[in-house]
């Protein structure tokens, strides 16, 4: 009877990540959707500000007129243009620059939550991956402590009482060792969340 649980190490949850923070943080900011939002919302009040600079300049009207009423119908040509002495659109203007103000603190507050997050995702993904590689080798080394304690019983050379010690030590091991890798698969997952990732590796 063979005492052991197979662990798939090809699992592609178990890539880790060797690329250092900043790099991450950089993949994060470029990836993340809800940055992507806001660099939306600054683009378009940018182009918000473009469209009323350009309505601050009067704007020509052109038009012909025909009248057919007179003995003598006559038509024309006439022009109008508003004269910029009091409005230049400069309400609009100082409008359209808040909206774009505003989006600028948005997104940095958004940068900041990310870096937050992102940084509290991989510090939990690290520990778990050095908690994870401890376990494992505990898990070698109850391993051969089992095989041991078999051997002796097998010769006679110690109890089924030592033989269930050691097994039962094994499992208790075993568990352990399984439990911290669901959390770490959870944190894996966690910083995938964080970098933007998750809808990438879902497809």
């Amino acid at each position: 009877v063979q005492d052991s649980i197979d662990v798939d190490l090809n699992d592609p949850l178990l890539i880790s990540y060797t690329t250092q923070y900043d790099s991450l943080l950089e993949q994060a900011l470029a990836n993340r959707s809800d940055i992507q939002v806001q660099k939306a919302a600054i683009n378009l009040a940018e182009s918000n500000i473009k469209l009323q600079k350009s309505l601050a300049w009067p704007q020509a009207e052109l038009g012909v007129i025909w009248n057919p009423q007179n003995t003598i119908p006559y038509f024309g040509f006439y022009g109008t243009i508003e004269l910029p002495v009091f409005s230049r659109n400069q309400g609009e203007i100082k409008k359209s620059y808040a909206i774009k103000q505003q989006a600028e603190r948005n997104i940095i507050a958004t940068q900041f939550m990310i870096n937050a997050e992102l940084l509290t995702a991989y510090q939990t993904f690290t520990m778990y991956q050095q908690n994870l590689s401890k376990y494992d080798k505990m898990m070698t080394i109850s391993e051969k402590v089992l095989n041991n304690v078999r051997y002796n019983y097998l010769r006679g050379g110690t109890s089924i009482i030592d033989l269930l010690e050691a097994q039962r030590s094994w499992l208790d091991t075993q568990q352990q060792y399984n439990d911290m890798l669901s959390e770490y698969r959870k944190s894996y997952v966690q910083l995938l969340y964080s970098l933007g990732l998750i809808n990438q590796i879902a497809q």
